[in-house]
């Protein structure tokens, strides 16, 4: 979810569930943990108050840096498990 809020800033709940493939509630309960753990700046209500717009705080960014660092070193290192198998 922090990746995909990485690449898609001011998306909405309901956008990252679909995109992920799931319920609108797991969505809405992953927002909240990540809220509380400051990962995800409060979000602005616009006039009709239905409306929810997300977006990473630093913290948030910063780890979703840290996640992308990781995958590409994961994928280095099955790279590299591949060409020894098929060596």
């Amino acid at each position: 979810m922090l990746l995909y809020l990485d690449r898609h800033p001011q998306c909405q709940v309901i956008e990252i569930a679909s995109a992920l493939c799931i319920q609108n509630l797991s969505a809405v309960k992953t927002v909240q943990i990540f809220q509380r753990n400051g990962w995800i700046r409060k979000p602005q209500v616009n006039a009709n108050r239905k409306i929810v717009k997300l977006q990473l705080s630093e913290k948030g960014t910063a780890l979703a840096q840290k996640i992308k660092e990781n995958i590409e070193v994961t994928d280095k290192l099955f790279a590299l498990a591949d060409n020894r198998k098929a060596a």
